[in-house]
């Protein structure tokens, strides 16, 4: 919907899910929703998660300049004190604010589409 690929991605010690934009950029996810709120993010997630770009400059067709962002999906907003030099590099994000963006991004489509639906392709400039 966004212009990224999405590559199934199966196995042990991948991505829960990765979005690619052409070879050059790709953003790599550690979901940990089920997690509870009250807890830091722990440093075995942050460990698992630091892997991921690894997996993906070796599986996906990137370039060798490509940028990877890894985002752990989680309900907590801290961090374990241990886990902060392993992870200084990472994103986290709730997956409120990602259900929300997936929102913004497919309502900013629909209006798209609807003026697109509205605009008179006889007079397009060429």
């Amino acid at each position: 919907m966004l212009g990224f690929e999405t590559p199934s991605v199966e196995g042990q010690a991948t991505p829960d899910a990765v979005w690619l934009a052409r070879d050059s950029f790709a953003l790599v996810f550690e979901a940990k929703s089920d997690e509870s709120e009250n807890d830091p993010i722990s440093v075995r997630t942050v460990r698992q998660a630091r892997t991921h770009e690894t997996w993906a400059r070796k599986e996906c067709e990137l370039s060798d300049e490509a940028a990877i962002h890894t985002i752990i999906v989680t309900p907590r907003s801290t961090v374990a004190s241990q886990a902060k030099t392993y992870g200084a590099e990472m994103f986290a994000a709730d997956l409120d604010t990602i259900r929300e963006l997936g929102e913004d991004a497919a309502e900013a489509l629909r209006r798209i589409r609807a003026l697109a639906d509205s605009t008179d392709v006889d007079h397009a400039v060429p």
